[in-house]
């Protein structure tokens, strides 16, 4: 399978998401703005009606960042060939997870933190020169998680970078 092909699959495969929670996100916007400007209260505006619709614009225009970008890839442009590329993605999905690599191109990824478990859908695909991946919360309860999924594909890119600097390494 060619990248292009994965990307059509992942921008397929969440397209649903993408448009129902941004949707989603501007009525929640809307109606803050709706809430705060026109709606005729009997008292003047108060700082609780204020505050209460600055937190769900500021909710909203989050949501909506969250779900505009849920279908991108990032990519990690390297020396590598595909084969070293794979070898190292391997060993970085064994280290980072103590789980293999259910086909050429996803994991699934379990974390815990504290007491909850939240699961990560984390799309991989190897090339020449080059990596790409895609990390998602893949509860179905929603998209937003507060910048979990951002660190968790730092920290995956901080390991592989681990992997090739050591296959670097041992090449010389």
């Amino acid at each position: 399978m060619e990248f292009k092909e994965l990307e059509q699959k992942l921008i397929r495969s969440r397209a649903f998401e993408k448009y129902f929670f941004s949707a989603f996100a501007i009525g929640i916007i809307c109606f803050s703005l709706y809430m705060m400007f026109f709606d005729q209260h009997p008292h003047e505006k108060d700082i609780i009606i204020i505050s209460g619709c600055t937190i769900f614009i500021t909710m909203g225009l989050y949501t909506l960042t969250v779900a505009l970008k849920i279908d991108r890839f990032t990519v990690v442009e390297n020396n590598f060939s595909e084969p070293e590329n794979t070898t190292a993605l391997r060993n970085t999905v064994l280290d980072f997870s103590n789980a293999l690599m259910q086909n050429n191109y996803t994991t699934y990824i379990h974390r815990k933190k504290n007491l909850f478990r939240t699961p990560f859908e984390i799309y991989l695909y190897s090339g020449h020169n080059f990596i790409a991946l895609n990390v998602m919360k893949n509860s179905g309860k929603g998209i937003v998680d507060f910048g979990n999924s951002a660190r968790l594909k730092n920290k995956f890119i901080k390991i592989f970078k681990e992997h090739c600097a050591s296959v670097n390494y041992n090449k010389a």
